[in-house]
């Protein structure tokens, strides 16, 4: 019996060491190593009629930006599809939420995809690349989702094909926790 609890109390004292050791490591990391807070997202681009659209026009409410390139390797228009589908399925929650698709190609009238209005926005493929490439995007020819705090900060991004039903309850999940 005494050598489980010798045992024991070892394993507690190596666990305990490991714990400070971890402090230690926290303590003494270089402070310009530590996210000081939420990361902002800014951008410049324009909607159908040609004005200036930025995030704070969006300030207050949740943002879901399809950001696309040309030679994307998706079918954006089932992209579009698969987010009128998330927002008809998520019901009320969906109007926390402002969709904007945004594109190199001259903008269109706003999209109405199922009973869901997507704001169409464009701007040159420079600026949208650096916008992608700021988000962190791990392939520049993968379809992008942004989305973005109702404060304007950077909540999460989503790479690759998305389908309706998970992308509804993923939202929920990301609306309900907040910050």
């Amino acid at each position: 019996m005494r050598w489980r609890t010798a045992l024991s109390l070892g394993a507690l004292a190596g666990f305990a060491a490991g714990l400070i050791g971890v402090a230690t490591i926290e303590l003494t990391r270089p402070a310009e190593a530590i996210q000081p807070g939420p990361v902002a997202v800014d951008f410049r681009l324009s909607d159908a009629a040609g004005q200036t659209v930025t995030a704070k026009h969006f300030a207050g409410r949740w943002l879901l930006l399809d950001l696309d390139l040309p030679g994307c390797a998706c079918d954006r228009q089932a992209r579009l599809d698969a987010i009128g589908q998330a927002m008809r399925l998520m019901g009320r929650r969906s109007r926390e939420i402002a969709i904007a698709a945004a594109a190199p190609e001259p903008a269109r009238a706003a999209l109405p995809v199922a009973e869901t209005t997507i704001d169409s926005l464009s701007g040159p493929a420079e600026q949208i690349i650096h916008l992608r490439e700021a988000l962190v995007a791990h392939d520049p020819a993968a379809p992008l989702l942004v989305l973005l705090h109702a404060d304007g900060s950077l909540d999460r991004t989503i790479e690759g094909p998305i389908e309706g039903e998970q992308l509804a309850k993923d939202l929920l999940k990301y609306l309900t926790r907040g910050y």
